[in-house]
């Protein structure tokens, strides 16, 4: 099964400072699988603080800044490629790694700047995992034999006493095959997200995400919805296929950017190009989703699989919230009898 979340950000980390109350929106969701070893929502889009860096050191929306890379008395050249961190040798005394991959960026020190403060902070690699397996396959079904490189990263506030993980918020675990470890972040480059309106929006190599464990950055990679994973597996898909799983994910209905889901919200899907497939359980069309969110909707999921989390946050108006937001943005929903155009996924809820 897979479930969804609620809390958006804009983030590539997660735990070091906590984020702004302002700057954590709402929302996301995780990817599909068995009742035995279900992925369930998180309540963050990407973790925290912000979800992307730029490698030629410009600032994000949030001011956060990546300023270089060094491992010991070494500088290193970093660049994100095909979703893994490599670092090649800029200067360093004789006898130092000329290239870095694998277990053996452990140590790298990648260093930050925030904009509004002098306090510089280095995030360092503390471990290197290449177990985690795509939720998506092929579309004869057939597992992708690629895996997912993870890394945990240690942050410090230099001239504080302050430290702590990158991914350190307590997230409900992406199941699949192979889950990310805990507390761990995968990266991937190219797709520039905007997390408050939850869109895709172009694609720059020199701009690069980090999705923690949980998240719906996290599960956008996972399930095959990146450039990365086009480059390195061979997914295809286009930006408005990449959106429209952020869409679903999030449950942003009416397509302005307002998620209407909670953390372990159950909730199966699939898509047109069947690399996404529903399991052999009773289920129920909620919606069908493209670019601009849904094109129709039945019951909403947290309607249909009610949680406690789900009941405090909408209480029993969900339906009433819903279409206020499409009024507000002149997108009303009909049933999904009639499909008014062409659509990528569909979601099903679980019927218990």
């Amino acid at each position: 099964m897979r479930s969804l979340a609620l809390p958006l950000v804009v983030l590539v980390t997660t735990s070091c400072i906590p984020p702004d109350e302002d700057a954590i929106s709402t929302v996301e969701q995780e990817a599909r699988c068995p009742d035995e070893g279900c992925g369930v929502n998180s309540p963050y889009v990407d973790g925290g603080w912000f979800h992307e860096l730029n490698l030629d050191g410009f600032r994000n929306d949030e001011g956060w800044a990546f300023t270089g890379a060094s491992k010991g008395s070494a500088i290193y050249t970093l660049s994100v490629e095909n979703a893994r961190f490599v670092a090649r040798l800029k200067l360093g005394p004789v006898g130092s790694q000329t290239l870095l991959t694998g277990d053996e960026l452990v140590d790298l020190e990648l260093h930050l700047t925030r904009s509004g403060t002098t306090t510089t902070y280095t995030a360092t690699i503390t471990d290197v995992g290449d177990r985690t397996e795509f939720l998506a396959k092929h579309t004869d079904q057939t597992p992708i034999d690629e895996t997912i490189e993870t890394y945990k990263i240690w942050v410090n506030a230099n001239g504080s006493p302050w430290s702590g993980m990158l991914c350190g918020r307590q997230a409900i675990p992406t199941h699949g095959p192979v889950p990310m470890p805990e507390h761990s972040v995968l990266v991937f480059e190219g797709d520039r997200i905007d997390g408050l309106a939850k869109t895709v929006t172009a694609v720059n190599p020199r701009w690069f995400n980090l999705g923690c464990e949980g998240t719906a950055l996290a599960k956008l990679h996972l399930t095959g919805r990146t450039q990365a994973a086009q480059q390195s597996v061979g997914f295809t898909t286009s930006l408005g296929e990449r959106q429209a799983m952020l869409k679903m994910l999030t449950a942003d209905y009416c397509g302005g950017g307002t998620p209407f889901t909670v953390g372990g919200q159950k909730l199966e899907w699939k898509d047109d190009q069947g690399t996404m497939t529903l399991p052999s359980i009773p289920l129920e069309l909620e919606s069908r989703w493209n670019a601009q969110g849904a094109l129709c909707l039945n019951t909403p999921r947290v309607t249909a699989n009610p949680t406690p989390q789900s009941e405090e946050e909408f209480g029993h108006k969900v339906s009433l919230q819903i279409a206020a937001e499409c009024s507000r943005v002149h997108h009303q929903l009909p049933t999904c009898g009639f499909i008014p155009g062409p659509y990528n996924l569909s979601s099903h809820n679980v019927i218990e």
